[in-house]
């Protein structure tokens, strides 16, 4: 069916668009938000009887600042999310459990972390920071088998009163202390 004359050009129907999204993506995602049209269509609706205008949006909105850490190739190793740290509270606290599924869920560490060490320190915006060091399983298993080479360690801070890794520190012969933010 060709296009209706009658119907509102595509730039005031993307205005329309645009008036109707922005308070549904503030509403969803926060304040300052940004829509950018990804491209519309318009077709005829032959059980409605009239023609209907579709527009795609993608929502963009400004997120925590973090650090990326990469190898000399710029494959991801770590990262540090410098907002993470805030509001933790002195006395949180993390069980076992809460750890290991923090641990599990982070796709820079071994599928089988091994926590060797936990300890915690007062974090960069005050609060209770937990440490952990984290080993690959299966190669402090091939290790005390003699079949591998020392195990690699990350070392990873947890907000605990957010539940959330806030940074993970790759493999490094420097000590924890000196990569602290």
């Amino acid at each position: 069916m060709p296009w209706n004359p009658a119907m509102l050009p595509a730039d005031k129907l993307e205005e329309r668009g645009r008036a109707t999204a922005a308070p549904l993506a503030e509403r969803a995602y926060g304040p300052n938000v940004r829509l950018a049209s990804l491209g519309s269509d318009a077709a005829w609706d032959g059980r409605a009887l009239r023609w209907v205008h579709e527009e795609r949006w993608a929502i963009w909105r400004d997120v925590a600042a973090f650090d990326l850490i990469l190898d000399e190739e710029g494959r991801v190793l770590g990262f540090v999310d410098h907002e993470a740290y805030g509001r933790a509270e002195a006395n949180a606290s993390l069980s076992s459990e809460d750890l290991i599924s923090l641990l599990v869920e982070q796709e820079l560490l071994p599928a089988r972390p091994w926590v060797s060490s936990f300890t915690s320190y007062e974090g960069p915006q005050g609060g209770r920071i937990h440490v952990a060091t984290v080993e690959d399983m299966a190669e402090v298993e091939a290790s005390d088998a003699g079949r591998g080479g020392t195990p690699r360690s990350w070392t990873v801070d947890i907000n605990a009163t957010r539940r959330v890794v806030v940074a993970i520190w790759p493999p490094s012969p420097r000590s924890a202390e000196e990569r602290r933010p």
